[in-house]
């Protein structure tokens, strides 16, 4: 059974007792991992459906994700996934790009054993580099490697509008920065650089290859697509 049908599975056992936050949280798994995607139509009844719940709740949850601009809610057309334009996109990554920054600056000095995670991750991500990984596989170690970061930064608020955006953007765009042998081995020794970085206590040079690890790959993804 795959990890979404244990989701679904577990969310319609739970008749009544999910909460519209809880529900708002199964939304976002299901655009993470595209269930849904930009455009389609997020049904009431059908989510209800899915869920155990009566349409209330979902309504209220569908609400919550249209302030986060994730979902956009017209009269007459119902819900459905935002679309993000390629200008969007470019926002998006920009935006990511500064609170990861952020995050990677309160990393430092992080407790060891949040420190040991990254560096767990950042070796995965040596291996595939040799491996010759497809491009997708490395796009979502790199996230990993991203995750781990923001753990270490130990800031809620933080976590939560990284996890926000990303979830806005769609996922089309970021493997297309690590096509080339070239270009995963010149991410990989950004992402070394940043988590030695991390590691030395420097703020500022972990703060600036924050930035660079997502701007290279968006000026990749940009060269590729036009």
């Amino acid at each position: 059974m795959s990890r979404e049908q244990e989701r679904i599975n577990t969310s319609s056992s739970v008749t009544k007792r999910l909460s519209v936050e809880d529900i708002v949280n199964e939304i976002l798994f299901l655009l993470e991992s595209a269930t849904y995607r930009p455009g389609d139509r997020l049904r009431e009844q059908e989510l209800a459906d899915r869920f155990g719940v009566s349409r209330g709740p979902v309504r209220e949850a569908l609400r919550a994700l249209e302030v986060k601009s994730l979902v956009k809610i017209e009269p007459m057309r119902g819900a459905y996934v935002s679309r993000l334009s390629d200008k969007d996109f470019q926002d998006t990554v920009e935006i990511t790009a500064a609170l990861f920054g952020l995050a990677a600056r309160k990393s430092i000095g992080c407790d060891p054993e949040l420190f040991a995670k990254m560096q767990q991750q950042l070796e995965i991500l040596e291996i595939m580099v040799r491996q010759e990984q497809n491009s997708k596989e490395f796009f979502k170690q790199t996230v990993r490697i991203g995750v781990a970061v923001v753990a270490a930064a130990k800031s809620d608020r933080l976590s939560v509008f990284l996890t926000d955006i990303r979830i806005g953007a769609p996922n089309f765009y970021g493997p297309l920065g690590f096509t080339t042998l070239a270009l995963r081995e010149t991410a990989y020794e950004k992402w070394k650089a940043l988590i030695n970085a991390i590691k030395t206590n420097n703020p500022e040079t972990a703060s600036r290859l924050a930035w660079e690890v997502h701007l290279d790959s968006l000026e990749s993804a940009l060269v590729i697509i036009g």
